[in-house]
């Protein structure tokens, strides 16, 4: 397992023992008592109280071993959600390590259903990608632009890029809808410091994650064989790709720093 993993799992078993002691977390702004925590069903009862020391010291075998006991696994890679709260889906975004990426390395066939589902004509997008581009070959930016950057072109465009942004952290990826959509995201640097959790909607997420966003355009994600694929599909693709420094490069990657 990589750290994301385990972090999953470590906090699963923390929403667990808060539910069974009955205790009270500050979720979606509001003091609630968590009164149900799954995913396809129940997460089952702790027996006895648990050392969060003792868990997190615990070897990637034996540590998913303990947390399948209660039923615990990770979430399946295209689900939004990766555990159920009192019935609502939340994405757990672990801060102990890297930033999470908002979106993973996507051409511009994902993009095009995206925007479809949020009914954003993409063109405002392939503007954007093409204004990037002058910018980068022009060396105003580099690979990666963050958005406190004054060059930054997408920093003015909030209104294009939130609904998608909105899509790909609550509602699917490039290759559709998800089974599991998410309402909330989790933020957490520690699975123990209930405290210090912060949770984020659909309303405010973007808002919040905005000046910290860094956009690329990479190679990684990119078909293998490109440009050798099929017509239609290379006909999008290469609205956004440049050969530049030897390699092809044309999927748009999000994360936050």
């Amino acid at each position: 397992m990589n750290n994301g993993e385990r972090n999953e799992l470590i906090i699963k078993l923390k929403l667990i023992e808060i539910r069974d002691t009955k205790s009270k977390i500050i979720f979606d702004s509001n003091l609630i008592e968590i009164h149900s925590v799954g995913f396809i069903k129940e997460y089952s009862e702790l027996n006895e109280p648990f050392n969060f020391n003792d868990i997190e010291n615990l070897s990637d075998s034996n540590l998913k071993t303990f947390a399948n006991k209660f039923g615990i696994d990770k979430a399946p890679g295209r689900s939004k959600s990766d555990v159920y709260i009192n019935g609502i889906g939340v994405s757990l975004k672990s801060l102990e390590n890297a930033p999470p990426a908002i979106i993973n390395h996507t051409t511009r066939i994902g993009f095009e259903n995206a925007c479809s589902y949020c009914n954003i004509d993409i063109k405002l997008l392939d503007e954007i990608i093409e204004d990037y581009w002058y910018l980068r070959k022009y060396n105003f930016i580099k690979e990666d632009i963050h958005n406190n950057d004054i060059n930054s072109p997408f920093k003015d465009k909030l209104n294009i890029l939130k609904p998608i942004l909105n899509y790909f952290l609550f509602d699917g990826s490039g290759v559709g809808l998800s089974k599991h959509r998410a309402d909330l995201l989790l933020d957490y640097k520690s699975a123990k410091n209930i405290e210090e959790w912060q949770t984020y909607n659909r309303e405010n997420a973007v808002d919040q994650i905005w000046n910290k966003l860094v956009f690329s355009l990479r190679s990684k994600g990119m078909p293998d064989n490109y440009p050798l694929i099929d017509s239609i599909k290379l006909d999008s693709i290469k609205k956004w790709t440049v050969f530049y420094q030897n390699k092809f490069r044309g999927a748009l990657h999000v994360r936050t720093k």
